[in-house]
C-alpha cells in the first residue's frame, strides 16, 4: 500500500532563501540554527584593503633611507617580502583545477613582476650612487604595486576559480539530493516540499556566472604613483569584489535550499520507515494470532 506522509515546517519555505551576508564565506547558518559547510573555500591573498596595500600606497610620501647601506638592506627585505607573496600566488594559480579564463594571463603578470623585482634587487645591491639607489628603492613600491594591484588582482582571479569549483560541487550535491528525493518518492514518501526547495536551489545555481567580474581588471597596470590611475584601479578592484560577492551570495542561497530540502526529506523518510516497521509489527502480530487460532481450532476438533 502506498502511503503519503505530511510534513509541516514552522517557518515558510521562502524564508530559507535569506541568509546573513556577514557570515563566514565557507559556512552558512540556516533558519534552524544548524551550520553546514559550503563546499570549496576561497584562497587567502592580500587584498587592496590589506595593511601591506595601505603601506605601499603611502610609500611615495615616505622618505627613502639616507644611508646607502640602509637603502640596500631595507630594499632587499622589501623585495624578499614581495617575492614571497608572488611565489605564494603563483603556487595557488598553478594548483587551480578550474579556470575563469584569466589564470594564464595572471600567472604571466605575476612572473613578470617577480622578474622585474629581481632585477631591481640586483641593481640596488650593485648601486654606488645614493641618488640612483633611492630611485631603485622607490621603484619597489611605486612601479610594481604588488600589494595595491598585483596581489589583489590575483585574488579576484582565484576567487572566480573558487566560484566555478563551488558551482561544480553544488551541481554534484544537487544531483545526489535529487536521487534521494526520487528514491523517497518512489517508496511513497510525500517529497513535494523537499522537491520545491531543491528545484529553487538548482534554478539559482544556473544564474551564477562570475567570469565577467574579471574582464575590467585583468588588464590593469601599476599606477606608478599617479593618483588618478591608483583610484581608478582601486574602484575596478572593488567592483570585481562586489560582483564576486554576488556570486558567493547566490551560492549560499543554493546551499541553503539544498540543506533545507535535506531537512524536509529526512523526517518524511523517517516517518515512512516508522510506518513500515509498524506495519511489519502488525503483520507479525496478525500471523501469530492466526497461528494461535489455528492451533486452538485443531484442538477443538480432537
Amino acid at each position: 500500500m502506498i502511503r503519503k506522509h505530511l510534513f509541516t515546517r514552522t517557518a515558510p519555505l521562502a524564508l530559507t532563501v535569506l541568509f546573513v551576508l556577514g557570515s563566514a564565506p565557507a559556512a552558512f547558518a540556516d533558519s534552524t540554527g544548524d551550520t553546514a559547510p559550503l563546499p570549496v573555500s576561497e584562497p587567502i591573498v592580500p587584498s587592496q584593503n590589506s595593511a601591506e596595500a595601505t603601506s605601499e600606497a603611502d610609500a611615495a610620501k615616505r622618505p627613502a633611507p639616507a644611508n646607502l647601506n640602509d637603502l640596500k638592506s631595507k630594499g632587499a627585505a622589501e623585495i624578499a617580502k614581495r617575492q614571497k607573496t608572488l611565489n605564494d600566488i603563483a603556487g595557488k594559480l598553478a594548483a587551480q583545477t578550474t579556470d575563469c579564463g584569466s589564470n594564464a594571463a595572471m600567472s604571466t603578470q605575476v612572473a613578470s613582476t617577480s622578474t622585474s623585482l629581481a632585477s631591481v634587487g640586483v641593481n640596488l645591491a650593485a648601486a654606488t650612487d645614493p641618488v640612483a639607489a633611492r630611485t631603485l628603492y622607490k621603484s619597489i613600491f611605486i612601479d610594481h604595486r604588488v600589494y595595491i594591484l598585483v596581489a589583489p588582482k590575483a585574488g579576484k582571479v582565484l576567487r572566480c576559480d573558487a566560484v566555478l569549483a563551488r558551482t561544480v560541487a553544488l551541481t554534484t550535491n544537487g544531483a545526489t539530493l535529487q536521487a534521494k528525493i526520487d528514491a523517497a518518492k518512489a517508496s511513497g514518501v510525500d517529497t513535494t516540499a523537499a522537491q520545491a526547495s531543491k528545484d529553487l536551489g538548482s534554478a539559482l545555481l544556473l544564474t551564477v556566472n562570475p567570469t565577467g567580474a574579471l574582464t575590467p581588471i585583468i588588464g590593469l597596470v601599476p599606477d606608478r604613483g599617479v593618483e588618478a590611475v591608483r583610484l581608478s584601479n582601486s574602484a575596478a578592484l572593488k567592483a570585481a569584489d562586489t560582483a564576486l560577492d554576488g556570486s558567493l551570495a547566490t551560492q549560499k542561497q543554493v546551499h541553503a535550499q539544498f540543506e533545507a530540502a535535506r531537512k524536509l526529506l529526512k523526517p518524511a523518510v523517517a516517518a515512512d520507515k516508522k510506518a513500515d516497521k509498524k506495519a511489519e509489527k502488525e503483520s507479525k502480530k496478525a500471523e501469530k494470532k492466526a497461528e494461535r487460532e489455528a492451533k486452538k481450532a485443531a484442538k477443538t476438533k480432537k
